[in-house]
């Protein structure tokens, strides 16, 4: 159960500030193709102190050949909580190309890949097991608990938001912009609240709002999905009619999981897995942490009425891959995530949603966070009752894909309560990351110049550029 559970997570100012930051050069951990053509990549190890701990991590720069020194950099604030853009396999081509002409600078977060200190527990190789006892999902939270002996809330979005601001002067930049893509909002909306003064515009992509859990969020972005992937692959009839001429929809289609499971096996013992029904509806809702999941569904459908053996395959591997940066990132997922107010509310109960989910999985869920962390939360929500709309004072771009269940639109719309003067793009077919969207493989015309219009949205920001036929999708905001 443990392993199933945590595919949920894969699919979210306190203390002193430390003395000044130390900087070296060092040499650059991108592999053979891992800095854009065009531009020169300069790392750097970045460590300072705080409350009697010793943090590093390292820094890279990405400058354009012929970049203006006048030009604003930009800051790239990795999502997960886990991502670490700079190291080996970092691929930072995706990211620049947003912002042709500037210098884009970036960071591995405390507490991931090449930082230290780094929070980690080793873990038995049953928690591969598709199906685990509520029993043994409990002591593998306690003792992962319990073996840890820093302070987590160190590893917190408010002190990850300290760090770029560390970052700024360590590097001496009097104004920069800042890029972040899901669980790195968190941060960027932190920066926002501090406005501090070398903040020059800021680009926030599939907001993830702090101290927020918001299950029952999720799942309403769930049914939208999957609506979307039924209206497309059935309604309208994208699918092939070897599909829709056997099934009606999304839910007859799963059904045939119930007689005939998916066999397939994960990790490095190849532990057997049966996915039955519920488990192929859950795996297709999966895809919206693509920004192309919901054009992309009715592909994989297809794909698999054609080829069951060789689609399950890449099923098994994108399972495998979800696991296991949850075995990487397990201190941080839990971390984060367990310290909302929201975990004490009860969990969605079965047949509130059009397409159904496994209530109990939910419901154990909660529970493991409360194991975690008994009680000692460390950051509210950050849209309260007592909020007040402010203008900001710079320019902020919000980017939202309505049929992201990773971070439901309810928690951008929620900024509206905190902030006004926000540019807020919608996109109603897409998932998660819009600004990173392509439209290989994708069918419906729709999603395709929405997948289009994420990155293009991104560059007419920052370079004052007409949006075109893109304005369409901004929301109206108050």
């Amino acid at each position: 159960m443990i392993a199933r559970t945590l595919l949920i997570l894969a699919g979210m100012m306190i203390g002193t500030q430390g003395h000044a930051a130390s900087l070296d050069d060092v040499e650059c951990p991108y592999g053979e193709g891992g800095v854009p053509e065009g531009y020169q990549a300069t790392c750097y190890s970045m460590g300072w102190s705080g409350q009697r701990t010793l943090y590093r991590t390292t820094i890279a720069t990405f400058t354009p050949e012929g970049a203006s020194p006048d030009t604003v950099p930009v800051i790239y604030i990795p999502g997960g909580p886990g991502d670490a853009p700079v190291n080996e396999g970092g691929d930072m081509a995706g990211i620049v190309a947003l912002f042709p002409g500037r210098q884009v600078i970036t960071l591995n977060p405390r507490g991931t890949e090449g930082t230290r200190p780094r929070p980690y527990c080793d873990f038995e190789p049953d928690f591969w097991q598709e199906d685990l006892p509520f029993d043994r999902e409990r002591v593998i939270v306690e003792q992962c608990r319990d073996e840890i002996s820093l302070d987590l809330t160190r590893f917190d979005s408010p002190y990850l938001a300290r760090d770029i601001s560390r970052l700024v002067k360590r590097l001496g930049i009097e104004r920069a912009g800042i890029f972040s893509v899901s669980y790195g909002t968190e941060s960027a909306l932190h920066l926002l609240a501090e406005a501090p003064p070398w903040l020059s515009f800021a680009i926030l992509d599939s907001v993830s709002l702090p101290g927020a859990l918001g299950a029952k969020e999720r799942l309403a972005a769930r049914d939208r999905f999957l609506g979307i992937v039924d209206q497309l692959c059935f309604a309208e009839k994208q699918c092939s009619p070897a599909v829709t001429d056997r099934y009606d929809d999304v839910l007859a289609w799963t059904a045939q999981f119930d007689s005939n499971p998916l066999e397939i096996t994960v990790g490095p013992d190849e532990t057997p897995w049966s996915l039955d029904a519920q488990d192929m509806l859950d795996f297709l809702a999966s895809m919206s942490s693509y920004p192309d999941g919901a054009g992309y569904g009715p592909v994989f459908i297809e794909a698999f009425e054609d080829s069951r053996d060789g689609t399950g395959e890449w099923v098994a591997s994108e399972l495998e891959r979800s696991v296991e940066y949850a075995l990487e990132n397990f201190v941080l997922l839990y971390g984060a995530f367990s310290d909302s107010p929201e975990r004490d509310l009860p969990s969605p109960a079965a047949g509130s949603t059009r397409y159904p989910f496994n209530d109990q999985d939910y419901s154990e869920f909660t529970r493991l966070f409360q194991i975690w962390n008994a009680g000692d939360r460390t950051e509210e929500r950050f849209i309260g009752p007592a909020s007040q709309p402010t203008r900001v004072a710079i320019p902020v771009l919000v980017l939202s894909g309505e049929a992201d269940t990773a971070t439901p639109i309810d928690w951008a719309l929620e900024l509206d309560k905190r902030f006004t003067g926000l540019t807020h793009f919608v996109f109603p077919r897409l998932g998660h990351a819009v600004a990173f969207g392509s439209a290989d493989d994708v069918k419906d015309q729709e999603v395709t110049k929405q997948l289009e219009c994420g990155p293009s949205v991104v560059r007419a920001f920052t370079t004052g550029a007409d949006y075109g036929d893109c304005l369409r999708y901004r929301r109206k905001t108050p």
